[in-house]
């Protein structure tokens, strides 16, 4: 299925928008009606590979939370 939500809405329901992206539904998300990003899964991202694995590559990186990823 394709989706389109705009930035406000889908802050609002990000895990919702995440498990269907899991589904291999596709994402896009709008700035004022306009395309501006899409939400995707990883491949094998239903695998349970731990979590902590992600987290200690932002470790890694010299990263402590979403807010100091590059912009």
């Amino acid at each position: 299925m394709k989706i389109l939500i705009e930035v406000e809405e889908a802050a609002e329901r990000l895990e919702e928008l995440i498990d269907l992206a899991l589904q291999q539904d596709e994402i896009y998300v709008c700035r004022g009606g306009r395309l501006v990003a899409q939400l995707t899964s990883f491949p094998g991202a239903n695998d349970d590979t731990p979590s902590d694995e992600f987290a200690e590559t932002l470790t890694d990186a010299g990263l402590t939370a979403a807010s100091e990823l590059p912009r």
